[in-house]
């Protein structure tokens, strides 16, 4: 991520955690970038020479929101503190997000060491690691309603967008770029696989894309399944020239 004018990398967010908890820690960057979240995380950003201060100054102002790992040994070392104060700042003066993680304190603990943060809607890793994480990718990914990811292999996405893979959802089961055009409705859109967002239009621009070039086996055999005919419907709907199509063999077994 980049803003205008500023090539410097930016992140979805900054992890904030005590030494203690590296290994909690380290399991949330690794879930969150399985999704292709940006994670701005000690253990893989800091290189042999840099500056600790001055990496961890970069990578709190270039993050759009605040990860913090509240466990006990967070609330009482002094580390820790440098990146609470800064956060709650930005906070405070540009309005950043913080994602609080109870991590085995409760309210009154929170409430005592830090009171700004106990009236912050905070998860909990006593719900499971799971739903934590769900959690966190919700917030992270505010703009797509459906969330899903390709397999890590042969360019998962631009196979998923040909039609020839399935991506999988992230509340469970798989789908392919046909059954999206066909079966998700208005409100499942949009849809954002890895760390790109589509709209249904995107969806049926790729789809049009895909059966005029090289239609495989695969491809043959889903259409076929779900009825090439209604792709074609839908393509049309969408204010398709369907003559661009007319030269594909493939069979329309719909009557």
């Amino acid at each position: 991520m980049s803003s205008a004018g500023d090539d410097r990398p930016r992140y979805d967010a900054f992890l904030s955690f005590a030494g203690e908890d590296a290994d909690l820690a380290r399991e949330i960057a690794g879930a969150l970038r399985a999704w292709s979240l940006s994670v701005w995380y000690s253990e893989t950003e800091l290189k042999v020479g840099d500056s600790l201060l001055e990496s961890i100054d970069r990578g709190l102002q270039r993050s759009d929101r605040g990860i913090l790992l509240l466990s006990p040994s967070y609330l009482h070392k002094g580390w820790p503190e440098y990146e609470l104060d800064t956060l709650m700042r930005q906070r405070i003066e540009s309005g950043k997000a913080l994602l609080p993680i109870w991590h085995g304190v409760t309210q009154s603990e929170v409430e005592d060491a830090h009171p700004g943060l106990a009236g912050i809607y905070a998860l909990n890793t006593d719900s499971g690691f799971e739903t934590v994480i769900r959690g966190l990718r919700q917030v992270l990914v505010p703009a797509a309603v459906t969330l899903a990811r390709t397999s890590p292999w042969e360019d998962p996405l631009h196979r998923f967008l040909q039609g020839a893979s399935e991506a999988t959802l992230l509340s469970g089961g798989t789908f392919t770029l046909w059954e999206a055009i066909l079966n998700f409705e208005a409100h499942d859109y949009p849809i954002r696989i890895n760390d790109s967002t589509f709209s249904r239009d995107d969806l049926l621009g790729h789809a049009l894309e895909a059966l005029m070039g090289d239609v495989g086996a695969r491809q043959m055999s889903w259409l076929r399944q779900l009825g090439y005919g209604k792709v074609k419907d839908a393509l049309r709907r969408a204010g398709v020239d369907l003559s661009m199509l007319a030269y594909q063999e493939l069979p329309d077994p719909d009557p």
